[in-house]
Order: C-alpha cells, then sequence, then structure tokens
C-alpha cells in the first residue's frame, strides 16, 4: 500500500507532458529498386491514435489507410519496431509490451527506418 502511495505522489510531480500522446509515427519505408518510381510504400503505428497504418511517401494522404492496432503512446514511452524477414512480419512494441503482428511485408522487400515528427517541440533518442 506504501508503495502505491508513493507511485501516486511520484505522478503528481512529473509534469504533465508525459501523458500527452506523441503526435510521431514510426515505421520502415520501402527502398526496394524493383519500385521504379519514387513513390515508396511505408508502414507505421501512429503515436496519437494507437493506429498502424499504411501509405506511399508521396501520396500519403491520398492512397493510405489506417486501421485499428495498439494503444497509442506518449511522451517518454519506448517504442520498439520488430521486422522478422523470416517470417515477413512487422511489429511494435511500446515499453517492451508487444501490441502484436501490424503487417505482413513483401518478402522480396527491401526497408528503412522512418520516423515522421509532426512537432517541433519533440526530440528522439535512439538506442
Amino acid at each position: 500500500e506504501e508503495d502505491e502511495e508513493e507511485e501516486e505522489e511520484e505522478k503528481e510531480k512529473e509534469p504533465e507532458m508525459y501523458y500527452q500522446k506523441a503526435d510521431i509515427t514510426v515505421g520502415i519505408q520501402s527502398v526496394d529498386k524493383r519500385e521504379k518510381n519514387k513513390d515508396k510504400k511505408w508502414y507505421g503505428f501512429v503515436g496519437r491514435t494507437g493506429k498502424k497504418a499504411t501509405g506511399y511517401s508521396i501520396k500519403m494522404h491520398k492512397k493510405g489507410s489506417t486501421k485499428g492496432y495498439g494503444r497509442s503512446f506518449r511522451l517518454n514511452d519506448e517504442i520498439s519496431i520488430e521486422l522478422d524477414m523470416n517470417k515477413y512480419l512487422l511489429g511494435f512494441y511500446i515499453n517492451n509490451d508487444y501490441q502484436e503482428k501490424a503487417f505482413k511485408v513483401d518478402p522480396k522487400g527491401a526497408y528503412r527506418l522512418f520516423v515522421r515528427i509532426n512537432s517541433t517541440d519533440y526530440s528522439i533518442q535512439f538506442v
């Protein structure tokens, strides 16, 4: 019981920003040479909504889609990405809690990490 009280006191001391949803998208983007145009497909996890999203780099808003996926993540959450090229699966973790498989990716594809930050107030630490 004392531990719970101490935890509550610590939460009260923390700035409100620690509980804000992060307006960030993390994921992977295709770098496949077979795609002849610059409109590369991406797969991501949207922080403020908790939805998984996919689209194309140039026409992201015209050809993209979102679906329910995990919980939204907040500032100071640790987000991990798992790309399993043996099973061709992409999934995400929030603070080491697996959110489930998000996407099946092209087995012949090549990908790079991407992070889209929608605020100048944020900073990111890669570990």
